[in-house]
């Protein structure tokens, strides 16, 4: 191969996880406090740069476990967000990934940039036929997000999501978060 030359502009690479359990019939959401700029301070889900010579699922594997103590959990990729200027620190595109486990399966210990990690309650209120807000509870804190859902068109089967107000998350967690949300919800039977 030589001296090959990309004529084009590489994007980073990151994973974020959307880890949820159930506890007395509610869903819970297991989000990290930022220990690093940018976002330093603010919630957060499990993520983080891919590095060379690892695919994007190894990287989600090791930056769960790095974050937040879960291993051996079996994940399903949600989708790939690549919204220009969705990170600060420059070009990123993440794939984001979901699981739902029990919670005895889910041994939770924050490390490396995660301040701490903590279970937030999950809460839907359909405020009309396409905005709705979700409430993620925590011990001190409570997030809100509004969102818009636009049925898919012909080129595209899922529904778009849009933010139009949230608080306290970093990046574009909101949208992944509102994503993932809707997906658990609906496959447990429980969206309306």
């Amino acid at each position: 191969m030589g001296d090959f030359h990309y004529e084009y502009e590489m994007p980073a690479m990151t994973a974020d996880i959307a880890v949820f359990t159930e506890r007395a019939g509610d869903l819970y959401l297991l989000l990290i406090r930022r220990g690093n700029p940018p976002f330093e301070g603010c919630y957060a889900l499990p993520g983080g740069f891919v590095e060379k010579g690892e695919t994007v699922d190894e990287a989600a594997a090791r930056e769960l476990a790095e974050e937040t103590g879960v291993t051996g959990l079996l994940m399903d990729q949600l989708r790939t967000f690549s919204r220009p200027g969705r990170d600060p620190r420059g070009w990123t595109i993440t794939t984001a990934f979901y699981l739902l486990a029990d919670e005895k399966d889910l041994h939770v210990q924050a490390g490396d940039d995660a301040r701490a990690a903590e279970w937030m309650k999950v809460s839907v209120t359909h405020l009309s036929e396409d905005v709705w807000e979700m409430s993620l509870t925590g011990a001190d804190d409570r997030i809100r997000v509004r969102v818009r859902e636009q049925a898919g068109s012909a080129f595209a089967f899922l529904p778009t999501l849009t933010v139009l107000e949230s608080e306290n998350i970093a990046f574009d967690h909101d949208e992944i978060t509102s994503y993932a949300v809707r997906a658990v919800l609906r496959g447990m039977g429980r969206w309306q």
